[in-house]
């Protein structure tokens, strides 16, 4: 007698044993049998390589028995994570075997297998039914972790997971978004050689690293490019075929400058004001210097192959920025560009994302009397510009530090005042004095004022008396919140608490955000070296004395290296104090406490701060008293 249990297993062992395996590549398994889904492409339907032609190498690539470890630095918008899911779909169906992908974080792994591996086995008719449905006893083979099929599964971890990482043999191996990961996992080293030890017992074991590059110095996926042939793809150019790399610009990818130092080659037509219009963007060809309309990028994709610059390296590299995609046109780079280039954090982004290019800092250390130098006389205690105040409080021994910041539109700032409040933290008397700064109100010009609008205090010393402060005067429209610095490249500048710190203290106001410290203060820098008044620039009162800028300027970014690796991180400098940074960054903090939306809105009161308010309406004449009317007692009233 036979049960369904049996005949499903006994199904599977015919369908492996008797179906030959296919010889397709991955490229031509997305050809005939992949289908997008409605909920994770712009562009459901049949899947066609011919739309982006430079993926086809790289699948090809991925089923290439010469071919081990392939890196691929990229932009966003290029299609890197439809490879990962053509893999997935080609081994499940045509190459059976054990498979790894590897996201940087849990919530992200369980997302791709949701959004992205789930939809592909429903949508695709070959692949329909191959995993096992989870019924039953087999219930534990189909999750969103592991999805197993006749002869191999799909295991999908984190990168935060030395268990997961150690645990099985694969022969395969996606590692995506390899720069968000963390660069020494638990003090056991780099989580890739962790798993990277478990496929190189297969014959044909394969890696493939695919991430966006961020920091220039402690890139994980740029060190790989590096040390790969480093594959550009060239296209000709529709005017006199000459070929060559779509750049951003000449230079790109070079060490001494990442993102390029040479001439634009997207370039666009000015307006009768002298502004760019993004709506006019072309290439100009590095060898005729004719300029192409976008409508030539499809067929110069088709025209286009990868080219090796370092043949017979062992690692297969490519490098592909966003000037190729066919999804994010030159004029929707253009005008991304546009405005980020006068941000610094936002060109980083830029440089990032859109150009698949490391970001690196230059001119680490500012010198603090180049910044006093900048200082000037405000006409009034909050000069014209500023839209809202916000302050820091760093918590020291016998004091509170307070560092008061003014903000304006696109986070142009001011540096009003450094505060030294004196007294114990662990009194009442101090506390009163910062109690007062919070309903102080700051002239302006013309006769207007303005209070606090958040504040961001430290809670890493006297941790009880900074929340028993913050529980009290926080309000919804003018937030007092604690935070606590974390280290980390990469971290958000500011992470509300999660929701188990909200259930133990009860009260949101009660729990510590995270301060991103190394963003912070990377964010920081970044504005310090704009040099004209405008986005981003930071204005400095002539008030402040030289110890501020010393305090302002007390840590350097230095080249340090864990388990091996170099990583970047702020290191104080011999015999100063950072007080002064503390605050700044605290502030910086306060401002992203209130929303993305007041952020982007900054500078819409401005205009009008900056004008004296409308005079006072004389009093109406107080009317004439009236006759009192006698109060009329009723029978019962006189009887009671």
């Amino acid at each position: 007698m036979t049960t369904p249990a049996l005949r499903e297993v006994s199904g599977e062992i015919r369908r492996a044993a008797f179906v030959p395996p296919s010889t397709a590549g991955v490229d031509e398994w997305a050809d005939r049998s992949r289908y997008l889904s409605t909920e994770a492409s712009s562009e459901p339907g049949r899947w066609s390589t011919d739309r982006a032609p430079y993926l086809r190498e790289i699948m090809q690539s991925l089923t290439d028995p010469d071919v081990h470890r392939i890196c691929w630095v990229k932009s966003a918008q290029v299609g890197a994570t439809e490879v990962i899911n053509n893999w997935a779909g080609h081994t499940i169906e045509c190459a059976p075997g054990p498979m790894l992908v590897i996201q940087p974080s849990l919530p992200m792994a369980q997302t791709w297998s949701k959004d992205r591996l789930a939809p592909m086995l429903r949508d695709c008719p070959t692949l329909r039914g191959r995993v096992r449905d989870g019924s039953g006893r087999r219930e534990a083979d189909n999750t969103i972790e592991r999805k197993m099929f006749p002869g191999g599964y799909v295991a999908v971890v984190s990168a935060g997971s030395t268990a997961s990482l150690r645990s099985r043999p694969v022969g395969r191996i996606a590692a995506d978004e390899r720069d968000e990961w963390e660069i020494d996992l638990g003090g056991q080293g780099d989580p890739l050689a962790l798993a990277l030890a478990r496929a190189t017992t297969f014959w044909d074991w394969k890696l493939f690293e695919v991430s966006t590059p961020l920091d220039f110095y402690s890139s994980a996926i740029w060190a790989s490019w590096k040390t790969s042939d480093q594959r550009l793809y060239e296209v000709p150019c529709p005017h006199c075929d000459g070929r060559q790399p779509l750049v951003w610009r000449d230079g790109e990818g070079e060490d001494e400058s990442p993102d390029g130092a040479g001439q634009y080659r997207i370039v666009c037509e000015k307006d009768a004001a002298g502004d760019p219009v993004p709506a006019s963007a072309k290439y100009q060809c590095a060898h005729c210097e004719t300029l192409i309309e976008e409508r030539h990028k499809g067929a110069m994709l088709t025209a286009g192959a990868w080219v090796p610059r370092h043949l017979g390296r062992s690692v297969r590299g490519y490098r592909l920025g966003g000037v190729y995609s066919p999804w994010f046109g030159w004029a929707a780079l253009m005008e991304a560009f546009l405005a980020a280039r006068h941000h610094p954090a936002s060109l980083k982004t830029f440089v990032n994302t859109r150009l698949g290019l490391p970001w690196r800092e230059t001119g680490e250390t500012i010198e603090p009397h180049f910044l006093q130098e900048r200082a000037e006389t405000f006409p009034a205690a909050v000069p014209p510009g500023v839209d809202l105040l916000t302050a820091g409080v760093d918590v020291q021994v016998d004091r509170l530090e307070v560092g008061l910041w003014g903000w304006g539109e696109r986070e142009e700032s001011w540096t009003l005042e450094q505060i030294q409040l004196e007294g114990d933290p662990g009194q009442d008397a101090v506390w009163g004095l910062l109690a007062e700064l919070l309903v102080h109100r700051w002239p302006l010009e013309h006769g207007r004022a303005l209070t606090l609008a958040s504040v961001a205090v430290d809670a890493g010393y006297q941790t009880d008396r900074v929340h028993r402060f913050c529980q009290r005067w926080h309000k919804a429209s003018r937030p007092v919140f604690a935070t606590v610095g974390r280290d980390g490249r990469g971290r958000p500048i500011l992470t509300p608490p999660g929701p188990g710190a909200f259930k133990r203290a009860r009260r949101q106001q009660h729990s510590a955000h995270i301060l991103g410290s190394d963003s912070g203060k990377d964010n920081l820098h970044s504005r310090l070296k704009v040099e004209q008044p405008g986005p981003g620039y930071v204005h400095f009162s002539a008030d402040l004395d030289r110890v501020f800028f010393e305090q302002l300027t007390a840590e350097e970014l230095k080249n340090t290296y864990v388990s091996g690796r170099p990583t970047r991180k702020w290191i104080l400098r011999e015999g100063r104090r950072n007080e002064a940074l503390d605050c700044a960054i605290l502030a910086h903090a306060a401002l992203v406490k209130l929303g993305p939306q007041v952020v982007a809105n900054l500078g819409e009161r401005a205009a009008k701060l900056a004008t004296a308010p409308d005079p006072e309406p004389s009093p109406a004449p107080a009317p004439a008293p009236s006759r009192a009317r006698p109060v009329r007692r009723t029978p019962w009233a006189r009887d009671f």
